[in-house]
């Protein structure tokens, strides 16, 4: 019986750190993310920052539900497309 129940918070802490991993992933991946984006806009950093925000608006709303590193990865695709 205490086999198991080690075996189970064993199992149940590897969730957690996995989880906790996963989480801080998606921070950094959105941080790098707006970065690409604001050295592509090739303006002033708080102009930069608030065009984001506007864009990031308006795709939450447009697609309700995403993760934010797909809003900001569809920004990136949009820009670069309008660019060609």
């Amino acid at each position: 019986m205490e086999t198991w129940i080690t075996l189970l918070l064993l199992v149940g802490a590897g969730g957690v750190v996995a989880l906790i991993l996963h989480l801080r992933r998606g921070r950094w991946q959105a941080a790098l993310l707006r970065r690409k984006h604001k050295n592509k806009l090739n303006m002033p950093e708080e102009l930069a920052e608030s065009v984001i925000e506007d864009n990031l608006a308006r795709l939450r709303e447009q697609y309700p539900g995403r993760p934010e590193e797909w809003y900001l990865d569809k920004m990136l695709y949009e820009l670069d497309r309008d660019r060609r």
